[in-house]
């Protein structure tokens, strides 16, 4: 993306970029996702597989292709020439040109064109930016009453019991602190978010029981078990989900917090990983 004229180098830029990204593996792509998104649990295929509704047993195939897209608001005839001849070789390249247009009463207009493109035709590190962490007054002021009344509970909860809260970009993990590391054990989300306004486990994600602690899968089995029989929790991928979609009774919340109260039991019986449980 160039804000003015689209210098001679930049197709050279994007090729590099292009050569780059087509080494990535699903590993490295899942976590240049968790450093953008902030939340280091957060697993990109069930993202996907949620933000466009498919079902557990669609298979996806990341970056199996690749496509340059060189967007400016003067895109130079030497750009138009080098990525049609790119094009009729089989490279990907698409140019867009746009202007920006602010009218009257502040409104602000967008108008883009494509000049290129219309016609048919292993890294070891990656790194990348993030976006703006979420505060807990915005989180609730996006909630609706089922949500808010939910969630009050549970961030009171976690408060009263110091269990240590992190807010990221749409909602918030909550974790158990073993000798200054944090286990998560579930996050919250709000309604415009793509998991909707729900509670998700911890149990095998990077940042969560399977992972981190030393539990077992037929102790994690057993954590599973017990959550579906409150008849709050449904499966998602490998973790489950409780979506805040209608209005919660107290004994349901109490229920709720009652099998997230026997999780950050196992955390701390078993201990972080290889060192042993903690009462041993």
């Amino acid at each position: 993306m160039k804000r003015d004229r689209t210098p001679r180098e930049t197709l050279a830029q994007s090729l590099e970029y292009a050569s780059f990204v087509e080494k990535l593996g699903y590993e490295q792509l899942d976590e240049i996702f968790r450093n953008y998104s902030g939340d280091e649990a957060l697993n990109l295929a069930q993202y996907h597989r949620e933000y466009f509704s498919l079902v557990s047993d669609e298979a996806v195939v990341f970056n199996n292709d690749q496509r340059i897209v060189i967007v400016g608001q003067k895109i130079t005839p030497e750009i138009r020439q080098t990525s049609t001849f790119l094009r009729n070789k089989g490279v990907r390249v698409t140019c867009l040109e746009f202007t920006f247009f602010k009218a009257d009463g502040g409104l602000r207009l967008l108008s883009t064109s494509i000049v290129v493109g219309n016609e048919s035709a292993n890294i070891s590190k990656v790194s990348s930016s993030s976006l703006p962490v979420i505060s807990e007054s915005s989180f609730f002021n996006s909630l609706d009453p089922n949500g808010k009344f939910v969630f009050e509970k549970l961030l009171s909860w976690a408060k009263s019991n110091s269990f240590p809260i992190h807010w990221g970009t749409k909602g918030f993990s909550l974790n158990v602190n073993l000798s200054g590391t944090h286990v998560a054990f579930c996050f919250g989300y709000p309604p415009k978010a793509v998991f909707q306004q729900s509670i998700y486990s911890a149990l095998v994600g990077r940042g969560g029981l399977l992972v981190k602690t030393g539990i077992s899968e037929q102790e994690l089995q057993v954590l599973i078990t017990e959550a579906q029989n409150t008849g709050l929790f449904q499966p998602a991928g490998r973790e489950l989900k409780c979506l805040i979609n209608r209005k919660f009774s107290e004994s349901q919340v109490d229920s709720l917090i009652a099998w997230l109260t026997n999780v950050t039991k196992e955390i701390e019986k078993h201990g972080l990983k290889g060192q042993g449980e903690n009462n041993a």
